[in-house]
């Protein structure tokens, strides 16, 4: 559900024009990075920004502050253009998911957005960035699988519906700190015996210069070793896989499981079995050797769906979901 936020701001951005031109600003900010876009009306990009992560679960107030401060600067320099104001507003961020989340990025983001009009700022889960940024049709599933995973869908009618995107301990099934959590649990296994024998071992041990796997222990129970790192040793399963190891092939099969199992939840419960949808997924996960997308495919109950792995700047969406507000 979009969410407009109705409350006065007061230090970044506001109501109005610059030089005769209405601008719109768009963010999305994430786990891994923050990106801003500013266009016009017409959705027609004018400048670009990116910063670091500025996620509600994993970054501090301080961070996500600056972050997105630094997206929105880059972007102004960028245009090329003396912007001090902005007619609309989208932001899209990971975990704005409770009416408690939505109130933590509003208070956030007030020191920081000012220049929008107060009916003019639209707040969402980052997933609802996705459709707007990449499908033309407007409705369809969206899907997230990189360092997390989340599921939202839209039908014709505008109902809404989602699946997953619980975090980490509670569901992140498909995404790169599942497949990194899969990884850490399988070279246990392989070198205790419990589990089938994996390249992944040797591979873990050089990735981290160390000895035995129960040196492991020594990394991942340290307080720095957060989510991030967890999804970063997705990328070691991958090697595996091109190696052609078994265990890594597995790892991948379960996820093209658990991905399609959101997004047929999602079809199922907006009735879109039937329909000529777009699935537009976007992450990490997707650059991977395997090949993810044709098995996912094969799985979808809806077999009139394209899928489409999306390479636009998702705070592109966030631009159009504050157009479309306008």
């Amino acid at each position: 559900m979009l969410v407009v936020l109705n409350a006065d701001y007061k230090e970044y951005c506001a109501t109005a024009t610059s030089n005769g031109m209405e601008y719109i600003l768009g963010l999305d900010a994430g786990a891994t990075k923050t990106s801003s876009v500013i266009t016009d009306k017409s959705g027609t990009v004018l400048g670009r920004g990116a910063a670091g992560p500025a996620s509600l679960i994993s970054s501090t107030e301080k961070d996500f502050k600056i972050n997105v401060k630094k997206a929105i600067d880059a972007a102004i320099v960028s245009s090329g253009k003396d912007i001090k104001q902005f007619v609309a507003a989208g932001f899209g961020g990971a975990g704005i998911d409770t009416e408690k989340t939505y109130k933590e990025a509003r208070k956030m983001l007030e020191p920081i957005i000012d220049l929008v009009d107060k009916d003019n700022l639209v707040i969402v889960n980052d997933t609802q960035l996705i459709l707007p940024a990449c499908s033309d049709s407007g409705y369809g599933v969206a899907v997230i699988a990189g360092t997390g995973s989340n599921f939202y869908g839209k039908n014709k009618e505008g109902e809404e519906a989602g699946a997953g995107g619980f975090d980490y301990l509670l569901s992140d099934e498909g995404s790169g700190y599942w497949v990194g959590l899969k990884v850490l649990h399988a070279i246990a296994k392989s070198e205790d015996g419990r589990g089938k024998k994996t390249v992944l071992e040797d591979i873990v041990k050089d990735h981290f210069s160390v000895y035995s796997i129960r040196d492991m222990m020594d990394i991942v129970y340290e307080e720095s070793f957060k989510k991030r790192d967890v999804a970063d040793l997705a990328i070691l399963a991958d090697k595996a896989y091109k190696d052609g190891d078994a265990v890594a092939e597995s790892i991948f099969e379960d996820t093209v499981d658990e991905i399609a199992l959101g997004i047929n939840t999602v079809i199922g419960k907006l009735n879109m079995q039937d329909e000529d949808i777009d699935i537009v997924a976007v992450g990490g996960m997707f650059n991977s050797p395997y090949p993810l997308k044709d098995n996912i495919m094969k799985k979808i109950t809806n077999k009139k769906a394209e899928f489409i792995i999306c390479k636009k700047d998702l705070a592109e969406g966030a631009a159009r979901l504050a157009i479309d507000l306008i």
